[in-house]
């Protein structure tokens, strides 16, 4: 995927890579996403894996990524096909027949955009400061320094739209130092990890 993703955005300096992001306070990961000019999660389900926990992991990532795509090994892909979304994109793990060690992406279908994401999980994707920030950039951080994370979430959802608070949620994700566990900054550092 790293080598895949390099390349699908060699030409884009604004995407940002981030491997096991956290998503609803850390209650799941995503294996990876794309934050660009939409978040843009990939789960993906190696011949390892099983599709257990599948359903709740659908049910986190389809109120946060603007687009999903599962790549997951042949031998998952029917059922998997029957249980995501139809907006989820599929994309096919399979062996390269040129070289026996190397694996190939094969897309089955293209992603398309979620239809119904909500504005304050979107929002809880963000630390304590980047909410105050945003808060601050529109006006609204007055008497909120004290406030609980929630409540600035919802404070942020009802006061924004979802293309404004998706924008500076993207924004503060690309800014952002000092992730939980791995993350690559841009194209350049991905190329660079995958050496």
């Amino acid at each position: 995927m790293r080598a895949w993703l390099t390349a699908h955005y060699a030409h884009d300096s604004s995407s940002r890579f981030v491997e096991e992001m956290c998503v609803w306070n850390g209650s799941a990961r995503i294996d990876m996403a794309v934050i660009n000019g939409q978040l843009h999660g990939y789960e993906i389900k190696s011949e390892r894996d099983t599709l257990g926990r599948l359903d709740d992991q659908m049910e986190l990532y389809n109120q946060v990524f603007d687009q999903i795509t599962l790549v997951a090994a042949d031998k998952h892909l029917t059922k998997a096909a029957e249980r995501v979304p139809q907006w989820w994109g599929l994309t096919a793990v399979q062996k390269d027949d040129d070289a026996e060690s190397h694996l190939k992406l094969n897309a089955i279908r293209e992603p398309r955009r979620n239809p119904s994401i909500d504005k304050v999980q979107i929002a809880r994707l963000l630390w304590k400061p980047e909410l105050i920030a945003i808060l601050e950039s529109v006006g609204l951080a007055k008497g909120v320094r004290s406030k609980s994370v929630d409540h600035l979430c919802r404070l942020i959802a009802g006061a924004l739209d979802e293309r404004a608070l998706s924008a500076h949620v993207r924004a503060s994700l690309k800014a952002r130092h000092g992730w939980l566990g791995q993350h690559c900054s841009n194209v350049r550092e991905m190329t660079a990890r995958a050496d």
